[in-house]
C-alpha cells in the first residue's frame, strides 16, 4: 500500500511538473506573438513614414542635380 501511495504521489508530482511546463510554454508562444505583432506595427509604421518622406526626398534630389549641373557649367565657362 505504501508502494502504491509512493507512484501515485510520483504521478502527480509528474502531472504537476508537465502542466507547468505546459503554461510556461503557452505563456511562452503568447509572448513571442506579441512581440511579432509589437515588430509587425513598428515595421508597418516606419514603412508609412518613409512613403512620406520620399517625395521631399526625391524633390530635394532634383535639386541637388540641378545645382550640380549649374556648378559644373559655371566650372566651364
Amino acid at each position: 500500500a505504501q508502494t502504491l501511495q509512493s507512484e501515485i504521489n510520483d504521478l502527480n508530482r509528474q502531472q504537476i511538473t508537465v502542466k507547468t511546463k505546459q503554461e510556461q510554454l503557452t505563456l511562452l508562444l503568447q509572448n513571442q506573438s506579441l512581440r511579432r505583432e509589437d515588430f509587425l506595427t513598428q515595421l508597418h509604421s516606419l514603412t508609412d513614414e518613409l512613403a512620406a518622406y520620399r517625395p521631399q526626398a526625391e524633390e530635394k534630389q532634383a535639386a541637388l542635380k540641378d545645382l550640380e549641373s549649374q556648378i559644373q557649367e559655371l566650372n566651364e565657362e
